[in-house]
């Protein structure tokens, strides 16, 4: 029984690992969000977190199979996908309001990093601005969450830096 317990541990490690380098590659700003780090500008996120949201929401689902019903994890995972459903619902609008947007020249790279990286007018003139604004909010303090019960599961951070990861503190 103790190798089905160590393998069952192990995976939700696996689990915890992978979603944290989900979360750095596609929500980066959720990993800040408690730390009063200022680095992203909250327009810039709302574009993020739409033209992200399918991304994180098969995270999300990866890491609710992954697991088992009871783990607290799961339950997260849950909660988070919530937000996320309504961020893909509107990904569709906002993909469709930045390609208006975008000079005739803009390849299809250039207009998804637009997506990703709009500017705040851009964010602020889009009709479903509030919307996505309230749920950009609502998805961040749930990944943050998520995200400090992943470091709690995997043993480690990925995201912090090494200086960080040994407790030493800025000189």
């Amino acid at each position: 029984m103790l190798f089905g317990r160590r393998k069952a541990r192990a995976s939700v490690r696996t689990a915890a690992w992978h979603a944290q380098v989900c979360l750095a590659l596609y929500a980066p700003f959720s990993m800040t969000a408690n730390t009063g780090d200022q680095t992203w500008h909250p327009d810039t996120v709302v574009g993020a977190s739409v033209e992200h949201s399918e991304h994180v929401g098969e995270l999300l689902e990866s890491l609710v199979l992954d697991l088992a019903s009871d783990n607290d994890l799961t339950a997260l995972a849950l909660q988070a996908a919530q937000p996320t459903i309504g961020l893909a619902h509107l990904r569709p609008n906002w993909v469709a309001y930045c390609d208006q947007r975008a000079l005739p020249q803009d390849d299809d790279q250039w207009r998804a990093m637009a997506r990703e990286w709009p500017s705040p007018e851009t964010v602020n003139q889009w009709p479903h601005c509030e919307r996505a604004r309230s749920l950009t909010q609502d998805l961040t303090q749930r990944l943050a969450e998520l995200h400090t019960a992943l470091v709690a599961a995997c043993g480690s951070d990925i995201t912090a830096t090494p200086r960080a990861r040994m407790g030493a503190t800025a000189a």
